[in-house]
């Protein structure tokens, strides 16, 4: 099963986008809080179940080896949805490379 499909499962966010860090696909979704949009961002990192939360940063989302994280938080309360789509792939990106570094890529 893709990934696209067992968040679809998961969640009730719609899909906005995809892009790719590497060979690392990131997938995007957003949602609507109090008339405001929300962006989650979530990729499969193999054997990350096995890493700390503290070690990743503290991801908003995991189960098994899917990560994620999301803007649905105070510090992204005033910034455009811009700011925080940027949020939410900045977020991932520091995780993923803090799981490259505990592989050894």
């Amino acid at each position: 099963m893709e990934l696209w499909e067992k968040l679809d499962k998961k969640f009730s966010s719609k899909k906005f986008g995809n892009i790719k860090l590497g060979n690392i696909e990131i997938h995007i979704r957003y949602f609507t809080i109090d008339k405001k949009t929300v962006f989650d961002a979530y990729a499969e990192l193999k054997n990350s179940k096995v890493l700390s939360e503290s070690f990743l940063g503290h991801p908003t989302f995991r189960d098994e080896d899917i990560v994620g994280v999301d803007t649905a938080h105070s510090f992204n309360e005033n910034q455009t949805e811009a700011e925080k789509l940027l949020s939410a792939i900045n977020q991932l990106t520091f995780i993923i490379e803090k799981w490259k570094e505990a592989i050894g890529e």
